[in-house]
Order: C-alpha cells, then structure tokens, then sequence
C-alpha cells in the first residue's frame, strides 16, 4: 500500500462507503455508495496523491450518481477519449 485516505480526513469527503476503485494511467476514480458520488484523484506521485476533484450526484449536470458503486475506465478507440462508467 502506498496511501491511505478516509473519508473525512483532509479534504477527502465523498469516501462514504468507497466501492471498487478503477486505475487508468496516472488517474484513480473512486466511487462511494453512500455518498452517491465520485472522487478523482491523482496518482503521478504515489507518495503524496492529489485530490483533484470530487463529484456528487445532483451537483451540476450530475444526475446518475445515485449509488455509486463500481468504477470501470473505456476507451474510445476513435480517439484519444476515456470514458468514466459507474455501475
């Protein structure tokens, strides 16, 4: 293990029952069921990740959030796209 976070600790708030991370290159997604959203974070440096964004369902345009609990990365092979799915 590299790091650890919890939910409520620094700035890391929408962790409420964290399901099935996914990996693409140097970016991790994690959704949490609880708190219907997903947390974007950056890895580059394994040592000391970087909170990049976190998303709530009902926040902006994000409405299926709901439930989040599983996380899968597709690439679009028509370009350089990828595409973030929860299931």
């Amino acid at each position: 293990m590299l790091f650890q976070v919890q939910d409520g600790t620094d700035s890391y708030t929408n962790l409420n029952y964290a399901w099935q991370p996914a990996v693409s290159g140097n970016l991790l997604a994690i959704s949490a069921y609880n708190d219907s959203a997903v947390t974007l974070v950056n890895i580059a440096n394994q040592y000391a990740p970087t909170l990049l964004s976190q998303i709530r369902d009902g926040t902006g345009s994000f409405t299926n959030l709901s439930g989040a609990r599983g996380m899968a990365w597709q690439a679009r092979t028509s370009s350089s796209q990828l595409t973030l799915t929860t299931r």
